[in-house]
């Protein structure tokens, strides 16, 4: 939630432009729209959410009523959120959703592929709910099986996506955060962790990615370790645009850099310009679920009362398994 808002006012800029606008040290806290690209932007306050946190509240709110991941339940539940409002998604999105409710398919299995279509970012930035869910059913010791998250992302992601490559990118994150949930306070995410999941991506590229030369994301996810040593050299050898391809290893080197500084995590992918929003969501979720609650700075987790409803909907979904509330 802070990361969409944190990078909602800048998102489609590029680095150059956002330092020219913020001075060399950009975009520090929550400040008012900047960006003249997207015209119903323009008007927000500092600190509004998009459709990163509109998508990543129906996964979540999606589980807690139904007390575990159900693809029907998904499915209704994006389809209220289209009615609701299509703000900041994508078009690959609002038409697959729209298909859905003109009954045209059911949700269950992925919609035709279109060209320029299906390869966004829209089952990444949701996938958080996902990974929490799963982290708490492996602490709980109701599951160590990583075939179920792989099970429960493929079924999300064929909601909206027709490119295996967008929800296999959300298992590398979901992943990912399911291990910081787990291991949270311990010690940091090493490059023998992403080296270990690249090969899992590879393994799962193998199974659903029909074309040998559209298999990717191992050695994308495998090069990560490689350009973590400078912003600008992470920047420039993936990108921070606007599909997964750029995303996912953006992401999760930026999350490398930072792993226990979640003020320093957000605003570097903010920074970096392209999907702001969307890389401050997923580098936000990435960082918050290895330092938890307090090493998010207060002035940001209190900046709008509004955010007491991600900290609330946090406590329901650990209610399902503990019945107790987040100390926050």
């Amino acid at each position: 939630m802070i990361g969409d808002g944190m990078g909602m006012p800048v998102e489609t800029m590029s680095r150059a432009k956002i330092i020219e606008v913020f001075g060399p040290g950009g975009v520090r806290d929550f400040v008012d729209p900047v960006q003249t690209r997207i015209e119903d932007t323009r008007h927000m306050r500092p600190g509004d959410t998009t459709d990163d946190w509109q998508l990543t509240k129906v996964v979540l709110i999606s589980i807690i009523r139904t007390g575990g991941w159900n693809q029907e339940r998904a499915i209704l539940a994006h389809v209220d959120a289209l009615r609701s409002t299509t703000f900041g998604w994508g078009k690959g999105s609002v038409s697959a959703v729209q298909e859905i409710i003109d009954g045209l398919r059911d949700g269950r299995s992925p919609p035709t592929p279109k060209p320029k279509q299906g390869l966004g970012n829209g089952v990444i930035m949701k996938v958080a709910p996902l990974a929490h869910f799963h982290a708490l059913m492996q602490h709980h010791g109701q599951t160590e099986n990583l075939k179920l998250l792989v099970a429960y992302t493929k079924e999300l992601g064929a909601i909206t996506h027709s490119d295996p490559r967008a929800w296999i990118s959300a298992f590398a994150i979901a992943s990912l955060i399911t291990r910081c949930v787990l291991h949270a306070g311990e010690a940091r995410i090493e490059d023998r962790h992403i080296f270990a999941l690249a090969r899992n991506v590879g393994l799962i590229e193998r199974c659903f990615v029909d074309n040998p030369s559209r298999r990717v994301l191992e050695e994308l996810i495998g090069n990560v370790p490689y350009c973590t040593h400078g912003s600008s050299y992470l920047h420039e050898r993936f990108g921070s645009g606007f599909t997964a391809l750029e995303t996912l290893p953006f992401t999760i080197g930026t999350f490398l850099r930072h792993q226990k500084d979640f003020e320093s995590g957000v605003l570097e992918a903010v920074n970096a310009g392209g999907d702001t929003d969307t890389n401050a969501s997923i580098v936000g979720a990435l960082i918050g679920a290895t330092v938890g609650i307090e090493g998010i700075p207060r002035k940001w987790r209190e900046f709008r009362p509004e955010y007491k409803e991600a900290l609330s909907l946090g406590e329901e979904l650990c209610g399902l398994f503990v019945g107790e509330r987040i100390e926050a």
